[in-house]
């Protein structure tokens, strides 16, 4: 008995390992990229996170279980991604979140950022598909990670407690600092997907339907990229850049002229699809470049937004910029 733990224990570390930096890998991607596509989770980001300890934990209890969850892991995996990238057209992104405010169904849920048309027109079915949509995410995240739990806790049982704790241990590591390294490389979701799919490939080696199945993933971002929210027909040149913490969204700000032309006089930004700033070119060299009434326009911007207040300033406490 002891020989035959012994011939097998390099392979079943190995998975141990494999599949704690996968698991933590995926939390973390998680976490990162449903607080960039939805609303919702950029503010509660804490509840992706409960659910992927929940997961976790259940699967860990269903260790003894013979039913192997892990085997629709691909699957799920899909599932869950299918819904973010399908997130703007099913209006997922923009959906209620839960608020602190009392006094009725309609005070308990509210929006942070420009509600959708739905949630204007008919607001009590929004406000159901919206707590469909939310929990039902979370419990998706939580199967999800359930799904590897308990493969891992049949690997833990496999081995002893310290050994296999420390086996786990090294991979989570190993895990969150891919993950971090990916983050840090400014890299696009495509990319984390990729990843994790190729390290769940590794462990669905001899499961041709399920290689498949990673594979799709891997094609259905890479086929339906995540649109600018800037984007248009009259504004084309919008992209979107990944930061190390935040999906950014950049688009040209242009002004028009007398001419019926458009003139650039800056950028606007957003941060996880909610709007953040604009930055301008508000310069007197600038300005003088441009023809009324776009001139007066930008000037009357300039005085009540920035320097309205210098006009209340006693030198030489403050200068006035113009």
């Amino acid at each position: 008995m002891q020989s035959d733990n012994s011939h097998s224990s390099k392979p079943m570390w190995f998975e141990l390992f494999w599949l704690s930096a996968l698991a933590l890998f995926l939390e973390l991607l998680i976490i990162r990229w449903l607080a960039s596509e939805i609303r919702a989770f950029t503010i509660f980001k804490n509840f992706p996170l409960i659910a992927c300890y929940v997961g976790l934990g259940m699967g860990f209890m269903q260790a003894n279980n013979n039913t192997q969850l892990v085997k629709f892991f691909p699957s799920l995996l899909l599932m869950l991604v299918i819904l973010i990238l399908s997130a703007d057209r099913t209006g997922i992104t923009r959906m209620l979140t839960p608020g602190l405010a009392w006094g009725g169904l309609e005070n308990a849920w509210i929006d942070a950022a420009h509600p959708a048309p739905a949630a204007i027109s008919s607001p009590t079915y929004y406000i159901c598909f919206s707590i469909i949509a939310f929990f039902g995410l979370l419990v998706l995240v939580a199967i999800i990670m359930a799904s590897l739990g308990q493969r891992l806790g049949q690997l833990f049982n496999q081995g002893t407690p310290l050994q296999s704790y420390l086996i786990n241990l090294l991979g989570s590591v190993f895990g969150i600092a891919g993950f971090s390294l990916l983050s840090l490389l400014c890299t696009p979701p495509l990319i984390w997907v990729a990843v994790c799919c190729s390290a769940a490939a590794l462990l669905f080696r001899h499961n041709k339907l399920n290689i498949a199945i990673l594979l799709t993933v891997i094609v259905s971002i890479a086929a339906l990229p995540s649109k600018n929210i800037f984007s248009s027909e009259q504004n084309p040149r919008s992209h979107i850049v990944w930061s190390p913490y935040h999906r950014i969204d950049i688009a040209p700000y242009d002004i028009d002229t007398a001419k019926g032309e458009k003139k650039e006089i800056g950028y606007q930004f957003s941060a996880n699809k909610g709007y953040l700033q604009q930055a301008l070119n508000l310069s007197d060299n600038f300005v003088s470049t441009l023809i009324e009434p776009a001139r007066k326009r930008v000037e009357s911007f300039r005085l009540d937004q920035y320097e309205l207040p210098y006009l209340f300033c006693h030198p030489p406490y403050c200068s006035h910029h113009g």
